[in-house]
C-alpha cells in the first residue's frame, strides 16, 4: 500500500509538471481548460497488487462527474513507465460522455511491464503526447 501511495503521489507530480495549461490546443485542435498527464510506475518494484489499485483509482476518478466534468474542457493522457521504455496505454483524448467509457477501459486493461524504472522516458513521453 506504501507503494500505491508513492506512486500516486508521482502521478500527481507528474500532472503537475506537465499537465496544465490554459487553453490549451489538443492534437484533434479542440481547445481544452486543461491538459492532464498521468504517468504509472508499472516497473518490478510495484506489487501486483498496488498496480491493480492505483490502476483501479485512477479510472474510478477520472469516471466521478462531480470530480472530473464530462464537457470537453479536459485532455487526458495517460503513460506507464516499465522495464526499459514508456508506453502509451490512453492517448491524448478529450473526456467526454462518449469517451470516458474507452479511456476507464484502456486503464483497468492496463497489464503491468515490470522491470526497471525509466521515469524520465514516461516523463519525455508524456509532454511530447500533451505538446503535439
Amino acid at each position: 500500500m506504501k507503494k500505491a501511495l508513492s506512486t500516486l503521489c508521482l502521478m500527481l507530480v507528474a500532472v503537475a509538471l506537465v499537465g496544465a495549461s490554459a487553453l490549451a490546443q489538443t492534437t484533434t485542435g479542440t481547445r481544452v481548460k486543461l491538459q492532464l498527464g498521468f504517468l504509472i510506475d508499472g516497473s518490478g518494484s510495484i506489487s501486483a497488487s498496488d498496480f491493480t489499485t492505483v490502476r483501479n483509482a485512477l479510472a474510478t476518478v477520472l469516471g466521478d462527474q462531480t470530480l472530473v466534468p464530462r464537457d470537453g474542457s479536459i485532455e487526458v493522457v495517460v503513460v506507464q513507465f516499465s522495464d526499459s521504455r514508456a508506453t502509451t496505454e490512453v492517448p491524448a483524448t478529450v473526456l467526454t460522455g462518449a469517451t470516458i467509457n474507452t479511456i476507464q477501459q484502456s486503464i483497468r486493461s492496463m497489464s503491468q511491464g515490470g522491470g526497471g524504472t525509466p521515469l524520465w522516458s514516461g516523463i519525455d513521453q508524456i509532454v511530447s503526447l500533451m505538446t503535439t
